[in-house]
């Protein structure tokens, strides 16, 4: 079922049941990019520099499309029934919130070839906000709603400037001519700073036009001809001037709401508590978080508490399941893990036929599957040819869904993804991670790091100054043998890997001794400076009012803590 802008309201009724009546619930995602570089494999970064470089792009490309397919059990308790909702998103221009986003061209043109529609994306997408960036518009309407109030309670501003009190008399002589004069029109009072606008809502609360109110008029916040607030009047009788200032701030709060758009639908998601799928999701559930929940903090300890608070029920990775089968049955696992290959595969296994047995190179009969279709009146998908729309996020959704319900089975050993899910707890929060020795990343505690007892860690460089290739040169003057070197994203430090030498200390005495004025140490004593690293930054980004659920201070673009933090460094290792 495809979801925009005109008919999201229309549908939430739907969704709400759908999500409510769900096992489990698949999400997927289609952006406008994922690197803002040309990717390199840095086979030996560790999770959090990992978490970083996904966390800078998730924030600086846009989600344009959002796929969620809610499964729940067929009637006959056989197989699973899907309803899957393709939404597209594209973030609305409100006042003061004019979102830019980077795009990458190979994305685009590979979703143009998808068949993605652009105009309808951006015409008629959803829009969306962070809950944050929300929360804080819905307190500012509020603050203004009672400004006026406000200004009736506090203390009086006090003008000694000459200035303030010029322009002081000068609007209140407006007013008095003004409410004296035949005219209907509104009063658009001289364009103001935040002061004097404060100044303008405190005098225009005061009884000095004859009354203890205000007297035949109401007060509304407008732009004014060069783009910033000032205030304007509207004649009209104390009844009717309150009822216009309620639907005035009805409206703004109407307004925000609907500009957050899917937002709703992701908290919709996370107050049902339903367990959710996702295939190789790294950067979907950052994109995701980043764009409905909250700018991402800098570090990825923080980050999985943020996905844990928002999806309470917990997280599954198709791709680490396939991969953990592929381990645990060899010969049974279907042998690319890739999402639509991975469903073809259980698709036909479910339907009684055959797969792939990567040891012997032949055919195996494998046990039924359940089997997993579309609820009635959600046949988008529902044709032989679906396949076509892969990458579609509605379809890519289903089939991650379709591919968890099969995979459960399989793994878990039960005949349903209800009994199978005890059995498949160890693997909640498991996130694939591809090119790198860590096994996964762990949503749900410590990450199992490897010791990487033959990697040095080398710092102090001028940051871009070196590249990988250039330090392995350096270093394999030294006769040790192959190595591996990954220049770190502060582009300040690298690792460097000692693949043949069995005498690390007497490596690292020859490195240190040839590599000055550089520093040279082990890789312990790098994870134990990444570690202080994080607990700084954890701690600034705490004492500015950035813990999982609270107000943020500021939803921007710029520099993360740790991008910050990172050149700082730079310049003191």
């Amino acid at each position: 079922m495809e979801v925009t802008r005109h008919n999201l309201q229309e549908l939430m009724p739907t969704i709400r049941d759908a999500i409510d009546h769900a096992s489990f619930v698949a999400v997927d995602c289609e952006m406008t990019g994922l690197f803002d570089y040309e990717p390199k494999p840095w086979y030996l970064d560790d999770m959090q520099t990992r978490y970083e470089d996904v966390a800078a792009n998730a924030q600086k490309f846009g989600l344009i499309q959002i796929g969620l397919a809610a499964f729940a059990p067929s009637l006959t308790g056989l197989g699973w029934v899907a309803k899957t909702f393709n939404f597209y998103l594209f973030p609305c221009a409100l006042e003061g919130t004019d979102r830019r986003f980077l795009s990458q061209a190979s994305s685009l043109e590979f979703l143009s070839g998808c068949g993605f529609d652009f105009n309808k994306c951006i015409r008629h997408g959803v829009p969306y906000m962070t809950a944050v960036a929300r929360d804080a518009r819905l307190a500012r309407v509020a603050r203004e709603a009672s400004a006026e109030e406000r200004a009736s309670q506090q203390p009086l501003i006090q003008l000694t400037a000459q200035r303030d009190i010029d322009f002081k008399e000068d609007f209140l002589a407006r007013v008095r001519d003004w409410l004296a004069s035949d005219t209907e029109e509104a009063l658009l009072l001289p364009s103001s700073n935040s002061f004097q606008r404060a100044v303008q809502h405190q005098e225009l609360r005061r009884p000095q036009f004859g009354a203890p109110d205000p007297p035949g008029f109401h007060v509304e916040v407008v732009k004014g001809p060069s783009g910033y607030n000032q205030l304007r009047l509207v004649k009209a009788d104390p009844e009717v001037a309150a009822a216009a200032r309620a639907a005035a701030t009805s409206k703004a709060q109407a307004d925000i709401h609907a500009a957050a758009g899917f937002t709703a639908v992701l908290e919709m998601l996370r107050g049902a508590g339903k367990p959710v799928v996702g295939h190789n999701a790294f950067f979907d559930l950052a994109f995701i978080l980043s764009s409905f929940a909250t700018q991402l903090p800098p570090s990825l300890r923080a980050f999985k508490e943020l996905v844990r608070a928002w999806f309470p029920a917990g997280f599954w990775d198709t791709k680490h399941l396939a991969c953990q089968l592929q381990a645990a049955q060899p010969a049974a696992a279907p042998e690319d893990t890739s999402l639509g290959a991975l469903y073809a595969d259980l698709e036909a296994r479910a339907a009684g036929g055959v797969a792939s047995d990567p040891g012997e190179g032949g055919l195996i009969q494998t046990a039924p599957l359940p089997t997993v279709g579309h609820s009635v009146t959600f046949d988008r998908y529902d044709f032989a040819g679906a396949s076509m729309l892969a990458h579609e996020a509605g379809y890519d959704a289903f089939m991650t869904g379709a591919v968890f319900a099969r995979l459960a089975v399989l793994l878990g050993g039960a005949e349903t993804v209800q009994a199978a899910l005890p059995a498949l707890a160890a693997l909640r929060g498991r996130l694939n991670v591809t090119r790198s020795d860590y096994a996964y990343i762990n949503l749900e505690g410590p990450d199992p790091e490897p010791r990487r007892p033959k990697v040095l860690w080398v710092s102090g460089f001028e940051a871009g100054s070196l590249t990988g290739g250039s330090l392995a040169r350096r270093v394999n003057a030294h006769q040790l043998g192959s190595t591996r070197s990954t220049v770190l994203r502060s582009g300040c430090d690298a690792l460097v890997e000692l693949f043949e030498t069995s005498d690390v200390q007497e490596a690292l005495r020859k490195l240190r001794q040839s590599l000055k004025p550089w520093r040279v140490d082990t890789y312990a004593a790098y994870a134990a400076h990444r570690e202080t690293r994080l607990l700084e930054e954890e701690k600034e980004w705490n004492a500015a009012g950035a813990r999982v659920g609270s107000k943020r201070p500021r939803e921007t673009a710029g520099p993360s803590p740790s991008e910050k933090k990172e050149r700082s460094m730079c310049a003191v290792m």
